[in-house]
């Protein structure tokens, strides 16, 4: 048997084992075949089950929280886009840190931040925005969301780009993905010469 068939095997095998909907133990009727086939087949793939233990469980882990760390900005920026903050302070955890380029210190706590963002409840109109190149890093409970935002603004006579740089810092919290730390930053911002 090759090999991608042992670790296919292995892969079946344990969902079987794990209780997967769809195997053998959730059938009403035997499978004979299927009775014989694993008991056979377990000897030959225990030296790859590492390999679906160690790598491809926690590769198929991380890109699932990938996919929903990216899901859960983009629900935020949508709603941001739109005027509605809560997107954001809903995700953010009640010990969030936030910096943001038109302050000029840290705001700490959730309660910092919901004073800061509330008052921009309606008065934000994102026409369309792109996330460029975003990138999760995992470990364990944490998880850093970094990205590139291009926010596109309609206006009469043009439509205005404001390029962001954005880092989320998110941890699991209670089976939930939280923001623990805020960071924005304009991409190539105008600095102000010094007097």
């Amino acid at each position: 048997m090759s090999l991608s068939k042992q670790v296919a095997m292995c892969i079946v095998l344990a969902g079987t084992v794990l209780g997967a909907s769809g195997s053998s133990l959730y059938r009403t009727a035997s499978d004979a075949a299927a009775a014989e086939q694993y008991p056979r087949a377990a000897p030959a793939l225990r030296r790859h089950w590492h390999y679906v233990k160690d790598i491809l469980i926690p590769q198929n882990d991380t890109a699932t929280v990938k996919i929903e760390i990216i899901a859960l900005e983009r629900a935020a920026l949508e709603r941001w886009g739109k005027g509605d903050p809560q997107g954001y302070l809903e995700l953010m955890a009640p010990d969030v840190t936030y910096f943001d380029p038109a302050l000029e210190k840290r705001l700490d706590g959730l309660a910092a931040v919901k004073a800061y963002i509330i008052p921009f409840t309606g008065k934000i109109r994102i026409d369309s925005y792109e996330i460029v190149n975003p990138q999760v890093q995992r470990d364990g409970d944490v998880a850093v969301l970094t990205f590139n935002l291009i926010d596109s603004l309609k206006r009469p006579d043009r439509t205005e780009k404001i390029r962001w740089n954005s880092t989320e810092v998110y941890r699991r919290i209670e089976e939930n993905w939280k923001i623990i730390h805020s960071h924005w930053s304009y991409i190539k911002p105008q600095l102000k010469e010094a007097p």
